[in-house]
């Protein structure tokens, strides 16, 4: 892997948001809105730029989702040293 220290040395990585009901996407905690937040907080915290940020509405069993294309798509060029994730 390259060298992933991006600008004023932040890891560059992307922050991934996934609900696969209707509840959780409409849940103050949950929503994709309220996991993006968090990301981006955690992100600011511990020296993380974030360069890509996806989300999908899709069950977590599905592993060949367009979201999770992207991610290794971001991965295998280099261009994110880091995937965030909320719980």
């Amino acid at each position: 892997m390259a060298d992933q220290q991006g600008q004023l040395g932040l890891i560059p990585a992307a922050s991934f948001a996934r609900v696969s009901t209707e509840g959780q996407a409409t849940d103050d905690k949950t929503s994709i809105s309220e996991q993006l937040l968090a990301i981006r907080k955690y992100a600011e915290r511990h020296g993380y730029e974030i360069v890509e940020e996806i989300s999908e509405s899709v069950s977590g069993r599905k592993q060949d989702t367009e979201g999770l294309e992207k991610i290794r798509d971001l991965a295998e060029t280099d261009r994110i040293g880091a995937v965030l994730v909320y719980k």
